[in-house]
């Protein structure tokens, strides 16, 4: 113990909030749980495989559903790098607010996403990927 009332109340370190905040990550619903075990059953795959057996036949850029996968993964947690197109976090985890991701994604390519546009994503992946795609790649004019 020492002098320092403030420093009395910190448990290993680390005060009272901080330990809550870690130990609700820690608790998980089952429904999360369960979600996380069938993404850690999913193949990882590489960049290459991924855009190939999910966007390969579209015209989306690359880079563009490789970097959200990324994000998603670093926002979300590991597993979330075997995220697939028909994902939907926020259904998963309920105290996540899929706008966070959305504005993360804004960062990422900055790039502005309208209140609008956000109520039109149906909230998976694949929904993310073609709004910031339509915002970076020109369509050409209607003739």
């Amino acid at each position: 113990m020492t002098n320092d009332p403030a420093r009395n109340r910190r448990w290993f370190g680390f005060s009272p909030l901080a330990m809550l905040g870690w130990f609700s990550g820690c608790l998980k619903t089952e429904p999360e749980l369960a979600f996380e075990r069938e993404l850690n059953g999913r193949p990882l795959m590489d960049d290459e495989t991924f855009f190939r057996s999910h966007y390969g036949s579209t015209c989306l850029p690359r880079e563009i559903p490789i970097r959200l996968r990324r994000l998603f993964a670093d926002q979300l947690g590991a597993p979330w790098a075997r995220v697939q197109p028909s994902d939907k976090p926020a259904e998963v985890y309920l105290d996540l607010d899929f706008a966070e991701l959305v504005a993360d994604a804004q960062a990422e390519f900055g790039l502005s996403i309208s209140t609008d546009e956000m109520r039109e994503l149906d909230g998976s992946f694949d929904s993310l990927v073609r709004c910031v795609a339509d915002k970076l790649v020109p369509r050409p004019p209607h003739s």
